[in-house]
């Protein structure tokens, strides 16, 4: 199945493409399409109807699940069992659009009798996603068999647009790990994701250049004194509430973590570019920050970004 990830190009394989790759690696797969209000299939269908609607090829766990139904189940029942033998796993999913290879996901899990460990991969044609993004992260899990376990994953989100080296590393999970006696934590699933999340050069978030221009210009025209609720109208805002909003102009649709609101003083704060998935601010990132007064009136514009003049009440520029 990593082989078959490997093989396929987002943007450019198509539905044949992935059937001819399935059969000549003797992968077996499920075909889905349709999405419900959670964005997961519904439906199955035959590939030949993927021609025309949305669609996603799933490829069977490996390499034991299938094969040893009654250890898979046991493993899933009993937290003492996967002590000894962890329940590992891997799968693919690839989605198309009219045809079309628009996604490729990797996912790899480890799970003990505590914690289930997550490496996970995906490359999208997402013309507005950033070209290489890591995210670490915990939480928890509730599973089949009424499992409930703590969580330790990676993730890695890429576009073609990422280094060949990266590409490469995004997919390179060790298949060793889905042996029955091995324990694997969410590094040694994927080695490549943790080296680049401790010492890479990456992004969070990245706003596209189009609509960066946009930007610029649509904040270098704010009136002074305008309010906080004609400014969110102009730039954009972000969270659940602003799905409507378009991803390619403004408003701007901005991802959680690139853009939040502030007091004393009370700020709006948009990145147009962002290190890091930290609270934390960084000199790389690139900030745009509108500040107001009590009556919720626009007063400052500071700014980390080119072209985008710092401005006051007072008519100064920086």
């Amino acid at each position: 199945m990593l082989t078959l990830a490997k093989t396929l190009r987002v943007g450019e394989s198509t539905v044949p493409d992935v059937v001819q790759a399935a059969g000549i690696l003797r992968k077996t797969m499920d075909v889905m399409k349709g999405v419900d209000e959670y964005h997961m299939p519904v439906e199955e269908v035959s590939p030949s109807a993927c021609a025309s609607t949305d669609c996603v090829f799933l490829f069977e766990p490996a390499p034991w699940d299938k094969r040893s139904p009654l250890l898979y189940r046991l493993q899933i029942k009993y937290s003492k069992l996967r002590k000894w033998l962890r329940w590992n796993t891997l799968f693919v999913e690839i989605s198309t659009t009219k045809g079309v290879v628009q996604e490729i996901g990797v996912f790899a899990m480890s799970v003990d009798e505590r914690t289930s460990y997550m490496a996970n991969t995906k490359i999208t044609g997402d013309k507005k996603a950033s070209p290489w993004r890591i995210r670490r992260g915990g939480g928890s899990m509730e599973g089949p068999g009424e499992i409930i376990a703590g969580v330790d994953q990676i993730k890695i989100e890429a576009t073609p647009n990422a280094t060949s080296t990266r590409q490469i590393g995004a997919l390179d999970f060790d298949l060793g790990c889905l042996r029955l006696n091995r324990h694997c934590s969410p590094c040694q699933l994927l080695p490549f994701a943790c080296q680049e999340y401790d010492h890479g050069d990456w992004l969070y978030f990245e706003m596209p250049g189009d609509v960066l221009k946009n930007f610029q210009t649509a904040v270098n025209e704010l009136p002074l004194g305008g309010s906080e609720e004609m400014v969110a109208r102009r730039l954009g805002w972000s969270g659940l509430t602003q799905q409507e909003l378009f991803g390619d102009k403004l408003p701007y649709h901005f991802p959680d973590g690139a853009m939040f609101g502030d007091s004393d003083p009370k700020r709006l704060i948009y990145y147009v570019k962002k290190w890091r998935e930290e609270f934390d601010t960084s000199s790389k990132d690139g900030t745009v920050t509108l500040v107001f007064d009590k009556s919720d009136r626009l007063i400052r514009v500071d700014l980390q970004v080119d072209a985008i003049h710092s401005r006051s009440v007072l008519g100064t520029r920086n």
